[in-house]
C-alpha cells in the first residue's frame, strides 16, 4: 500500500490483519500513484516528474519528465511495458 503526503509517500506492509510501515520514500506532493498490473511497479507523480519504482527494492527510481502539470490518471498497459499518463487539458 502507498500513501502520499505533502513531504513524502509512505509504503506500507499489509501482512493478515497488520498494517506495517515498510518505507519513506522522499517525493514531495505525490498527488497521483499506481501500482502496475503485476504490482511490481510503483509510478508516483509529483509536478515535474514521474517516479517509476521497482515495488518490491524500492531501488533508486527511473524518473521522467510529467508531460503535464495537470495529471488526472496514469495507468499500465496490460503487460505492464508502457505506460499513459492523462492530464486535465487533454494531453495523452
Amino acid at each position: 500500500m502507498a500513501i502520499g503526503f505533502m513531504d513524502k509517500v509512505k509504503i506500507y506492509h499489509l501482512i493478515q490483519s497488520d498494517i506495517r510501515e515498510f518505507q519513506v520514500l522522499d517525493i514531495k506532493n505525490s498527488h497521483t500513484m499506481k501500482f502496475s498490473n503485476g504490482g511490481h511497479i510503483l509510478a508516483c507523480i509529483d509536478i515535474k516528474e514521474i517516479s517509476l519504482f521497482h515495488s518490491f527494492a524500492l531501488d533508486k527510481p527511473k524518473k521522467l519528465a510529467c508531460p503535464s502539470k495537470d495529471v488526472m490518471q496514469i495507468d499500465f498497459n496490460k503487460d505492464d511495458t508502457q505506460i499513459a499518463v492523462v492530464s486535465k487539458d487533454g494531453f495523452v
